[in-house]
């Protein structure tokens, strides 16, 4: 938009105040290592090269979904999406448990727990509300976010009857063929 200047009598060009609900920065890539630059800084994507097959003991970090950022000053909601693939490497089908994190604490609101077939598309969404009087991360409610914090996933598997293996499938082109399946990481700050 045109402005008024600084200086009397003079204009100057300014970005527009985002309004409540518009997206004012968005961040998608594959998990390939790449740059990825927004208005609140350049971001470099988490590079998965290989999958990881999860056990049934303890919850471990989920490669490729940790993801350090710093939303906009107007941002009121940030939005964390992680897409990969899964697979079953026992004897059963799928099942495993998924828990969000942010800065090490944990959105307990937002556990999941997965059962399905053989191979299947796995999304994560979790919105965070930004900019609360009290903060409750439990529930997904941030107070001041100002700086960088990191947001990331774990999991484990059910049993070691249904263990899921992440990023990679298994049944492809009419046979059993292992195919690696890099993750999608999307941030999303909203006014």
């Amino acid at each position: 938009v045109l402005k008024n200047g600084s200086t009397p009598g003079t204009l100057e060009f300014a970005q527009p105040k985002a309004q409540p609900g518009q997206i004012i920065e968005q961040i998608s890539s594959i998990c390939n290592g790449s740059s990825v630059t927004v208005g609140s800084g350049t971001y470099t994507m988490p590079n998965v090269t290989t999958n990881q097959d999860i056990t049934y003991v303890n919850f471990v970090d989920v490669s490729g979904s940790s993801f350090a950022y710093t939303p906009p000053s107007d941002a009121n909601t940030v939005i964390y999406e992680f897409i990969t693939s899964g697979h079953y490497t026992s004897t059963g089908p799928i099942i495993f448990h998924l828990k969000f994190f942010l800065d090490n604490t944990e959105v307990t609101c937002k556990r999941q727990t997965y059962y399905t077939g053989y191979d299947d598309l796995i999304t994560v969404r979790i919105p965070l509300s930004l900019n609360n009087t009290t903060e409750d991360i439990a529930n997904g409610k941030v107070g001041s976010w100002t700086s960088s914090k990191t947001m990331k996933l774990q999991c484990r598997s059910y049993s070691s009857y249904y263990q899921v293996g992440l990023h990679r499938i298994y049944h492809w082109a009419g046979a059993g063929s292992y195919q690696l399946v890099k993750p999608t990481l999307e941030i999303t700050s909203i006014a």
